[in-house]
């Protein structure tokens, strides 16, 4: 603190001023104004202020009526308070706040000049009049307490704090510059980044087409196959229909066979080729025969590869049943 107080370019004074601070558009909140100079003031408050926070200050200076309204930024913070630094002042609020700082009088009083005496002209030529030269100003008022000096001072003052508003100004830039490079350089490796994942997803996505077209595929063989199975189921109840067909005709031609077969040829229509036929599909007796019907006729049509019609018409049914009537009258 010793040494921050050592490098202040700006005298200061110990005061304790109430005043009020606020924050943007805020409330205003109470405040003691501490130590004092023409460049900022230290706040005594309770409220946490980070550095850089721009505040409006509002004060009026004691034994004046005149109330100063301005910008001030947060440059320090310690338990007790905040240190700020003004804004921009007017020339007015400069003087007063110079004045007020070295315990001075805001406003001087000098006499006015006396006015000249005005003397009778002589109608001969005569010496003009000397004007008398205005008196001094009184001794008890130095150089320094002059306006003219008090403006002097005040605007070197606000000059000097132009210039730190101005070094701080470039000290700003350079840290945003800074801290614009290190975005850029951000921005430059996120958008490389984002390069490379969608490079990544052209990949993936790539693969998934391939992984979908080779899913259709499979899918498409699946679909040949079950219908194959399909094909082979249909085909593997005709044959378990067919073999059934087969066991009752094995053993209808069993059962013939513990029989002694009858000459089938003697029936009208049947030559030799139909009589081994129905032998070997079971017929062997004229009972059999004469016991079809019209579905067994057209069954043993399409077996024999024949029509039905050529069956009827030869008579087979009523020729076998008047066989075998005569059959079992011998």
């Amino acid at each position: 603190m010793t040494k921050a107080r050592d490098r202040r370019r700006h005298a200061r004074k110990q005061v304790a001023i109430p005043g009020q601070f606020r924050v943007g558009r805020g409330p205003w909140v109470a405040v003691q104004l501490g130590e004092m100079s023409i460049g900022g003031s230290f706040l005594e408050t309770t409220e946490v202020l980070a550095m850089g926070k721009e505040v409006k200050l509002s004060f009026t200076l004691p034994d004046s009526s005149n109330e100063f309204l301005i910008g001030a930024v947060v440059r320090w913070t310690c338990p007790a308070g905040v240190g700020v630094q003004f804004g921009s002042l007017r020339a007015r609020e400069v003087y007063q706040l110079l004045a007020f700082l070295n315990d001075k009088p805001t406003v001087l009083s000098i006499p006015p000049l006396a006015p000249p005496k005005r003397t009778r002209r002589s109608r001969s030529k005569a010496a003009p009049a000397k004007v008398p030269a205005a008196p001094r100003v009184p001794t008890s008022v130095g150089a320094s307490d002059r306006p003219d000096s008090h403006r002097a001072v005040a605007a070197s003052e606000a000059l000097d704090q132009a210039k730190l508003e101005l070094a701080h100004l470039h000290g700003e830039r350079s840290a945003w510059g800074t801290q614009r490079a290190k975005l850029e350089k951000l921005a430059s490796d996120q958008g490389e980044r984002r390069r490379k994942i969608e490079a990544e997803l052209d990949k993936l996505r790539a693969k998934s087409g391939k992984r979908d077209d080779q899913i259709a595929e499979l899918r498409s063989k699946l679909s040949q196959r079950d219908q194959q199975i399909e094909q082979l189921r249909s085909e593997l109840r005709q044959q378990v229909a067919e073999l059934k067909t087969l066991r009752r005709e094995l053993k209808a031609a069993g059962e013939a066979a513990s029989v002694p077969a009858d000459d089938l040829t003697c029936i009208r229509g049947i030559g030799p080729a139909f009589a081994r036929s129905l032998r070997r599909l079971g017929v062997t007796r004229f009972e059999q025969i004469a016991a079809w019907t019209k579905a067994d006729i057209d069954d043993m049509a399409q077996k024999l590869k024949t029509s039905p019609r050529r069956i009827q018409q030869a008579g087979w049914v009523d020729s076998a049943a008047d066989l075998g009537w005569t059959s079992d009258l011998s």
